[in-house]
């Protein structure tokens, strides 16, 4: 004959007649599943049969309080959840040694902090946890005017966190009205417009800083033009060693660079690109190589092909007030990005999407279409369905008036 079967997780089962123990004191006993899956009894007292019930009640409901994290019930606030989060991130950062590996940078991390910090804990970080529900989430998102996209990502890492830890019994943020990505600037350079950029590099680069004025970046000519031969990211760039780069010096062979650092937004120079796939080696057209000579004909003493004066990396946004002083109010829409693109949908209309997401270093063909191609989508040729509909069949075409110009004779 079957036993009965187990109670589930976080269950109980039925309450016993409550028993006279002592005068006045009554007892009810009752089987509760704790969360490393042992049955264990569970008892309460109280002066009368219902208070004995009530306290076991109160009991057990304590009891699936404590099968969360530690402190944290589904009546701490929000906040505590978030922190806990953030402090999980931690064994995902990754190494800037590349020793501990990590999914997420520093800087990855620091936005991720900001937006809980500066937005999601002032907003509503005082609310219940158990006080959570689609609903509200909803109302709370249509309120946010800016980084709703942001915020609304973290919150619901935060609250499958929630769900994990039995805070929560469902994500109140998965049902939430998605926020739709801010449109993907496509424009690419034609070869005219490269040049007439490069033109306009060089010109900058010539003249003289005013008097006490700061000293003009004397490698933008090169950068530029690593920029359009490499169609990498402008942190991927700067984070460029001389001993990444192989050939430099064969005429017979082409230049090919290895693409293993990024420097990030502090400056810092991490040994891994932006992603796993980003991780690879690209050949350059010959005025890559070009540039490369012209920069180490500068004999500077250190490893980074395009150094800050003292050897560290040059910084992400000096490089970037430099190119907005280059590029002129009619190019203000070309950023560093803008390159990137014009090589992705370069080599996508010469070798196909497949070759342009191998040559960006994106896991899939979808992205490289999505943010990089510059290509209206082909409709397909349905003229076949359209032809017997043609209004000058048996209809002469009528000859357009003659127009005269005011004072024509």
């Amino acid at each position: 004959m079957a036993g009965r079967p187990p109670l589930e997780i976080g269950t109980h089962g039925e309450f016993s007649d409550p028993k006279e123990i002592s005068p006045g004191t009554y007892q009810v006993i009752t089987r509760y599943r704790d969360i490393d899956g042992v049955t264990r009894k569970v008892t309460a007292t109280g002066s009368t049969e219902a208070k004995s019930k009530a306290a076991l009640r109160t009991k057990i409901r304590d009891r699936k309080k404590r099968g969360g994290d530690g402190d944290l019930t589904d009546e701490s606030p929000l906040s505590a959840l978030v922190e806990k989060w953030l402090a999980s991130l931690e064994s995902k950062r990754r190494s800037v040694t590349g020793v501990r590996s990590g999914s997420l940078t520093d800087g990855t991390i620091k936005q991720y902090t900001e937006v809980c910090r500066k937005i999601i804990i002032p907003d509503i970080g005082s609310i219940r946890i158990r006080e959570l529900n689609t609903q509200r989430v909803d109302r709370y998102l249509a309120t946010r005017t800016t980084r709703k996209r942001q915020v609304r990502g973290r919150l619901s890492q935060i609250c499958a966190l929630g769900v994990r830890w039995n805070l929560l019994e469902y994500n109140p943020v998965r049902e939430t009205e998605t926020v739709p990505p801010s449109p993907s600037d496509k424009r690419t350079l034609t070869p005219e417009d490269v040049q007439e950029l490069m033109r306009r590099t060089v010109e900058w680069q010539k003249r003289k800083p005013g008097k006490g004025g700061p000293q003009r970046g004397v490698d933008m000519v090169e950068i530029v033009a690593l920029l359009m031969a490499t169609n990498e990211r402008i942190s991927e760039v700067l984070a460029l060693r001389w001993e990444d780069i192989e050939h430099l010096d064969d005429k017979t062979r082409k230049v090919q660079v290895t693409i293993c650092g990024t420097v990030t937004n502090e400056g810092v120079r991490e040994p891994f690109p932006k992603s796993e796939s980003g991780y690879r080696v690209i050949t350059l057209p010959e005025y890559g190589r070009e540039a490369l000579l012209a920069q180490r004909q500068r004999g500077l003493p250190f490893d980074l092909v395009f150094p800050s004066r003292v050897g560290t990396p040059r910084s992400r946004s000096n490089v970037a007030t430099h190119w907005r002083a280059i590029r002129g109010y009619d190019y203000s829409w070309v950023i560093s990005r803008t390159f990137r693109k014009t090589g992705g949908t370069a080599v996508e209309r010469k070798h196909g999407a497949d070759a342009a997401a191998a040559h960006l270093g994106h896991s899939s063909p979808d992205i490289t279409r999505r943010h990089y191609i510059d290509r209206a989508v082909e409709a397909g040729d349905y003229t076949d369905a359209l032809d017997e509909f043609n209004p000058f069949t048996s209809n002469k075409r009528p000859k357009p008036p003659h127009l005269r110009v005011v004072g024509e004779e």
